[in-house]
């Protein structure tokens, strides 16, 4: 099994968070997998077999190219034979801003891109799928969106002042006094969230909290009590619910270093 992560260039970080490659090397074991939210959108194009969803309660196929919004609950994947796929993780805003996407509508969706985005990613789609495997895809990728997002490099929106704020307090900072930091009201922020990133800025910040506790396991034992501290949460009791909410399992019985798509995605 191939888990690979590279960064974008430099120039791209306020557009994409990074790309992935997940290969099956020809196996063709069909086993579930469980995704749980990160807080980033993604473009996802399979090279190999697609796969099935669970999203909700029901298995449903999967399209080869799809567009994932912002999730907010653990969802189920399983292969229908042997897979590849690469994967480009999205800034909160980035397809609001290129491409003028209102990202309420693909909120807890992971839809086939050809039906929400009308052609506009059939260049990227024919980078992927000429050579997915070759050394420099990443880097093809990058100039496919260096030359989509040149007039947006310097964009610092109010969204985007709120997000970055959440990102430095690892999701504590109260949303009243995040709206009084970027000088709007709470309603304008929720607004702007709820347009441009899918969610409101107070469950945004739950999932970057939430995220901070995959990052500390890399870095420590797991005393409870001080993760849920040092995670953001008020106590260890409010810490187990909101890990249990998006993993559907207790942070006790929850395999961190287990080889799946779910932990490959989380670990920073």
């Amino acid at each position: 099994m191939i888990y690979k992560k590279q960064d974008p260039a430099p120039h791209l970080r306020q557009v994409v968070k990074s790309y992935w490659r997940v290969d099956s090397e020809g196996d063709k074991t069909i086993t579930t997998q469980k995704i749980i939210p990160d807080g980033y959108p993604e473009i996802i194009l399979h090279y190999g077999s697609h796969f099935e969803i669970c999203l909700y309660k029901a298995w449903q196929p999967q399209a080869l190219h799809l567009l994932a919004g912002q999730i907010k609950k653990h969802f189920f994947l399983r292969n229908t034979g042997a897979y590849g796929m690469i994967g480009i993780k999205l800034m909160p805003t980035a397809l609001a801003k290129l491409f003028g996407f209102p990202m309420h509508a693909l909120t807890d969706k992971v839809a086939d891109f050809h039906e929400v985005v009308n052609g506009k990613f059939s260049e990227l789609e024919s980078i992927v799928c000429q050579s997915p495997e070759s050394s420099q895809v990443f880097e093809r990728i990058d100039s496919w969106f260096s030359s989509v997002s040149s007039k947006y490099q310097n964009d610092t929106s109010r969204v985007e002042q709120a997000l970055q704020i959440i990102f430095e307090s690892g999701g504590t900072r109260h949303i009243g006094e995040l709206a009084v930091e970027v000088g709007i009201s709470e309603r304008q922020l929720e607004r702007l969230f709820h347009q441009h990133v899918g969610i409101s800025p107070k469950y945004y910040s739950r999932i970057i909290r939430f995220n901070k506790i995959f990052d500390l396991m890399q870095n420590q034992d797991p005393a409870w009590v001080q993760m849920a501290l040092d995670s953001g949460h008020f106590d260890q009791s409010h810490f187990i619910k909101n890990f249990k909410a998006f993993t559907g399992a207790e942070p006790t019985s929850y395999l961190f270093n287990e080889e799946n798509m779910a932990n490959f995605f989380l670990h920073k």
